[in-house]
């Protein structure tokens, strides 16, 4: 669970009122993320572009990662279990 700061915390109301000093919050870096409050819960989560694509960057690696992975496990897996690409598309009817 993500954990928020006093300062990073700010109602939809306020949000909207504040929309600039919030933009300008997060450009001059005094907090990394705003979390906007809806009956005082959590409903999203205001991050600069910098912070959004440093995420995305991130969540890109994990996902490449996981095929990597997935790809040594089809290579070391038992041979007789093991389906190529090719018989699978045979079997469905797509040429390659």
């Amino acid at each position: 669970m993500v954990a928020y700061k006093s300062n990073e915390m700010m109602s939809s109301t306020d949000v909207a009122k504040n929309f600039g000093a919030v933009l300008s919050k997060l450009s001059n870096h005094e907090v990394d993320k705003i979390c906007v409050l809806r009956n005082n819960k959590p409903e999203a989560v205001v991050l600069s572009t910098l912070e959004y694509e440093h995420i995305k960057d991130l969540a890109d690696m994990a996902e490449h990662i996981g095929l990597v992975e997935l790809i040594r496990q089809r290579k070391t897996a038992d041979k007789e279990k093991y389906i190529s690409f090719e018989e699978i598309a045979n079997k469905i009817g797509m040429k390659i």
